[in-house]
């Protein structure tokens, strides 16, 4: 483990120590998190996920919301840094101006925690890598909600081990009669 935090190990040797060795010394000389990953998106464009998302992982709970847990899923990824990148990469275009993961998860973070009162929610089932959780086999359960305004949907988990992380962020395209039939479909 490194004296900063965790990227050192193992697992991921000198890739990781590289990545993390980038971010410090950009941080010291004053770059936010979002001005990181939006330098390293433009100067890695095929970093893998779990390269990204180890960074991410940190910087998330070091630097952008500290303390804070559980604020996106893991997925089918390792870990949940993967997973945001993963998501990122394929929802960002959805939002003009976001050009990086950090500000895609604040803004997601913002959508779910303050969600608009004009919004549709709801409760399913859980779907995808996690419907059970492991330690008890519960079904899992999920609170979606959908802005028909801005087609902004969200999936967010409420129960289990990542109770409060966020699934998935992104625009549903149409009509508000089409996103509203979308938003029909969650409960089925």
């Amino acid at each position: 483990m490194g004296r900063e935090g965790v990227w050192v190990h193992n697992a991921a040797g000198r890739e990781c120590a590289q990545i993390r060795s980038i971010y410090l010394r950009l941080r010291n000389q004053g770059k936010t998190p979002n001005e990181i990953f939006r330098m390293l998106r433009q100067r890695l464009p095929k970093a893998t996920k779990e390269f990204i998302g180890s960074a991410l992982d940190e910087a998330m709970a070091k630097d952008v919301f500290p303390g804070r847990t559980n604020l996106w899923t893991q997925g089918p990824e390792k870990t949940p840094g993967a997973n945001m990148w993963r998501h990122f990469k394929d929802h960002a275009q959805d939002f003009p101006g976001v050009d990086d993961p950090v500000t895609y998860v604040q803004r997601a973070r913002s959508f779910v925690e303050n969600t608009p009162g004009r919004a549709q929610t709801g409760i399913r089932r859980a779907r995808g890598a996690l419907e059970v959780d492991p330690a008890t086999g519960e079904k899992l359960l999920e609170r979606v909600i959908l802005d028909l305004e801005t087609g902004e949907f969200m999936a967010q988990v409420i129960s289990g081990p990542e109770r409060g992380a966020v699934k998935t962020y992104f625009v549903r395209p149409g009509t508000r009669a089409q996103r509203m039939q979308y938003f029909l479909e969650q409960f089925h």
